[in-house]
């Protein structure tokens, strides 16, 4: 393969992602995490927005699993991708759900006082 690190795995997933290659960019993880080159947030929050043109928001959803399994911190884009993938569901509501839940586990939500 000519893509060597996770900056390069961004790239390739990024140019992929706006060609509307969507399944070609979310076949690149597996296959170069097999090698050895592990994504970064630039890479996965690319990945998610692959998703999102796909309409693949259960991909995404798993994107962000990887990303807290891998302990790679999401940041305000990768919210910003899922949301917009979650947004294409049937049931957006359902689907950000993980999103959500995500948040509150990492206690980065407010919530009411009981």
């Amino acid at each position: 393969h000519l893509i060597r690190n996770a900056k390069e795995l961004g790239i390739a997933v990024k140019a992929l992602g706006k060609k509307r290659f969507w399944q070609e960019a979310l076949a690149l993880f597996p296959k170069l995490e097999a090698e050895g080159v592990l994504a970064d947030l630039i890479a996965y929050n690319v990945g998610i927005s692959a998703c999102e043109k796909g309409e693949q928001w259960l991909q995404a959803v798993q994107f962000l699993q990887e990303m807290k399994t891998e302990q790679v911190r999401p940041d305000a884009v990768t919210f910003n991708a899922l949301i917009a993938a979650c947004g294409r569901a049937q049931d957006s509501a359902l689907a950000c759900f993980p999103c959500h839940q995500y948040v509150c586990e990492q206690r980065l939500c407010i919530m009411p006082n009981d």
